[in-house]
């Protein structure tokens, strides 16, 4: 199984790393936890990095829709 403390020690450094300032894009903080949570629960690495993928195409196209911008503009 992929170790948890891992991510969500990644999340929390970005949190700080990053403050605040996200440019107007807004997230659905249960339904990412949700997420998350399901694929972190995934033993094969496969699936796991296929899911993580498919999130994150979620969360640029979301982005985009947000703020008028892609994602990679702003990082």
């Amino acid at each position: 199984m992929i170790d948890k403390t891992y991510f969500l020690n990644q999340i929390d450094q970005y949190a700080i790393d990053n403050g605040v300032g996200w440019g107007g894009s807004t997230v659905a903080t249960k339904y990412i936890y949700e997420r998350i949570h399901d694929i972190l629960n995934m033993n094969d690495y496969a699936d796991v990095a296929y899911s993580l993928s498919r999130l994150l195409d979620e969360l640029a196209h979301n982005y985009e829709i947000d703020t008028g911008r892609k994602i990679g503009e702003d990082l």
